[in-house]
């Protein structure tokens, strides 16, 4: 079992559920809540995080498993 990890903005989920920080990274940047510096470094918008469950919290909250989720919030095509 491992991490899983969302954008989140205000407290909202503001992205899916995605196996690797660096996903939810590209989340935030395709939604203009955060981009990288010119050394590689990620920043978030003061209002925007990156939020991290076990994926067993995730299972049983009663989500289900978050690779079945397809649903996007807030993400710009």
């Amino acid at each position: 079992m491992c991490l899983w990890y969302r954008v989140v903005l205000l407290g909202q989920p503001k992205g899916p559920w995605r196996p690797t920080r660096k996903q939810a990274e590209a989340d935030a940047a395709s939604a203009d809540l955060g981009e990288r510096d010119e050394w590689g470094s990620f920043y978030l918008d003061a209002f925007a995080d990156i939020e991290a469950r076990h994926e067993n919290d995730l299972i049983r909250s009663g989500v289900g498993h978050p690779a079945s989720s397809t649903k996007t919030l807030g993400l710009r095509s």
